[in-house]
């Protein structure tokens, strides 16, 4: 993909040209900058690229970043150090409360408050209000493994082994260097195993339940359904999260209509493979597959197997934000996230299908948990993408191109609390918001021109078979 000189000359040509003659050159101007980018970034010159890429993309005005994290009071502004006082001298434990509250309320950034709350919200068992004030603080500091540790205390305590793995890991992923890291990742393991082990005992207890379920459904309105949805999470689960994903995705294969054009398949495993060596669980066997869908979407099954509709490379833009989809998926499979929902949803879904109304209700149980799993993702997923040598951006910038097609098509999304995903504008947000508190490189590696030529190979067959 290299230029000439006539080639970088045609590209300031172009730049001149849209500011005389308006934005309609000035698109132009911008492709022709990104690939100018990408060719300084192949060729080592990572200074140089990102010059280009800042002058097209230009700066997001991202939230502001927050203050450096503080641990000593003498440090905190007088009326926090007054608040701290008061809560190390007062007596009453609700005074106590108020004071660290005001002292987080004028010095978010002092860690000790922090976790002296979050302490005394779970000695009187408030679990949801004590993560939920760690959680404000892993937001702008998931560098301090002292909020992991005390996250993890949380979760241990209310028996969430598997959450309180993925913490962990999560942290493992992000900060392999860290000194706490070796630490974090055997207690992960020990913590997993600990969460196999009473996860087949549970089975084998609703596999028995879900038995009587069906049984009951099938005196009751003939539907053996419950008894088989028993019998399927009872084998599932028994087989771990590899085996799981890699039987379902052989399943999948034989019943969605593949891509099998090598240059696309190829395409998206290269890209998928790169981020996977940063996705820190090396027991999966990765891989990528190309579903002929016009749908712009994307699923990851147990064990890191990942099916990306051709919708999606046609929504994307660039290599990066293709990138960015795969990430988010990859994450969903590093987080364990499709293991948790087989494990936790049948037996709700056999235990409510008797019920009036009760298919809904399952329904809403299940998307509720997982809108928590898709803002984790996607917070990992763009960790992952900037790892890899692409412009963190890139899901945030997909996320826009998402919007801007429901616009288009004036598709109404549905509220909240119907949707598996967060809302697209609260997605955008908080994404800005991970890259800035991250630090995250927005001006790196976009992968503009072989993009564009998959694009249309895409486009061909979809038009061979619309023919």
């Amino acid at each position: 993909m290299g230029w000439s000189k006539i080639g970088r000359g045609l590209g300031i040509a172009l730049l001149v040209l849209g500011w005389i003659v308006g934005p309609v050159l000035g698109t132009v101007t911008r492709e022709a900058l990104i690939l100018e980018g990408d060719r300084l970034f192949l060729a080592g010159d990572r200074l140089g690229a990102r010059a280009r890429y800042q002058e097209a993309k230009g700066e997001l005005g991202l939230p502001r970043l927050p203050r450096p994290p503080l641990t000593d009071p003498s440090g905190l502004p007088p009326a926090a150090r007054a608040y701290w006082r008061e809560y190390e001298t007062h007596e009453r434990l609700t005074r106590r409360l108020v004071a660290l509250e005001l002292v987080l309320e004028e010095a978010p950034h002092f860690l000790p408050a922090r976790l002296r709350l979050a302490e005394h919200h779970a000695q009187r068992q408030e679990y949801r209000q004590a993560i939920a004030v760690l959680e404000r603080g892993l937001t702008d500091y998931p560098d301090r493994g002292e909020l992991v540790q005390a996250q993890v205390n949380l979760l241990t305590q209310q028996q969430k082994w598997l959450e309180a793995a993925i913490a962990l890991n999560q942290f493992a992923v992000f900060y392999p260097d860290r000194p706490e890291t070796a630490g974090f990742r055997q207690r992960a393991q020990s913590l997993r195993e600990r969460h196999e082990t009473e996860l087949r005992q549970r089975v084998t207890e609703n596999a028995i339940a879900n038995l009587l379920v069906g049984v009951a459904g099938y005196a009751g309105r003939g539907n053996p359904s419950g008894a088989v949805t028993a019998l399927q999470t009872f084998w599932a689960l028994g087989r771990g999260e590899s085996a799981l994903g890699q039987s379902y995705a052989e399943n999948l294969q034989k019943s969605l209509p593949m891509v099998e054009d090598p240059k696309i398949v190829a395409y998206v495993r290269r890209i998928g493979e790169k981020l996977a060596q940063y996705a820190g669980r090396d027991e999966f066997q990765y891989e990528f597959f190309v579903v002929k869908d016009k749908t712009a979407n994307a699923f990851a099954l147990p064990g890191g197997k990942i099916f990306v509709n051709v919708g999606a490379l046609l929504l994307s833009q660039s290599e990066a934000e293709l990138a960015g989809l795969l990430a988010h998926e990859i994450a969903h499979a590093v987080l364990s996230h499709g293991f948790q929902l087989v494990s936790r949803g049948n037996l709700t879904a056999a235990a409510l299908q008797n019920v009036p109304g009760g298919d809904q209700a399952a329904t809403l149980l299940i998307l509720s948990y997982s809108r928590d799993m898709e803002r984790q993702a996607d917070r990992l997923g763009t960790r992952l993408l900037a790892s890899a040598g692409y412009a963190a951006d890139g899901l945030r910038n997909l996320m826009v191109a998402f919007g801007r097609e429901e616009r288009e098509r004036n598709r109404e999304q549905p509220p909240p609390w119907l949707s598996s995903h967060p809302l697209n504008r609260e997605r955008i947000q908080y994404l800005e918001g991970a890259i800035a508190s991250q630090n995250l490189n927005r001006f790196a590696y976009e992968g503009l021109a072989e993009h564009q030529q998959i694009l249309t190979t895409v486009k061909q067959i979809l038009d061979r078979k619309d023919s």
